[in-house]
């Protein structure tokens, strides 16, 4: 398991962008988002640095989340694989041999937070 911490540091327009280390290997578990002194309607967006794939996506919140996130299953041509036709089957975000990557805006002049992402 693999804890990786992403300090929010953002400038005067409420923007950052912050990396995690280098080579980064696991299933995405959990990410855990707290807001500290951030302030506004922030938008927090957690990608892989190399692959781009966006992982989790916090909107206009100031409220402290724990998110499980999930991608859909797909077949060779891109079609959801379904249980029954109607309910999606979902798997942790894979991330190998990269960097992740926070993108925030709108976060207040200044201000200050953190997001854990747990890798297994």
């Amino acid at each position: 398991m693999q804890r990786v911490t992403l300090r929010v540091k953002t400038d005067a327009e409420g923007a950052a962008t912050i990396y995690g280390p280098n080579h980064c290997r696991g299933l995405v578990d959990r990410v855990k988002f707290d807001p500290g002194t951030m302030e506004g309607t922030p938008t927090l967006t957690l990608t892989g640095s190399v692959g781009g794939e966006t992982i989790w996506v916090q909107t206009a919140s100031l409220t402290a989340t724990t998110a499980r996130p999930r991608a859909t299953v797909q077949t060779s041509a891109q079609v959801d694989v379904t249980y029954d036709g109607t309910r999606k089957i979902y798997e942790k975000y894979a991330v190998v041999d990269e960097q992740l990557k926070l993108v925030v805006s709108g976060g207040g002049n200044a201000k200050a937070g953190t997001v854990e992402v747990t890798l297994i």
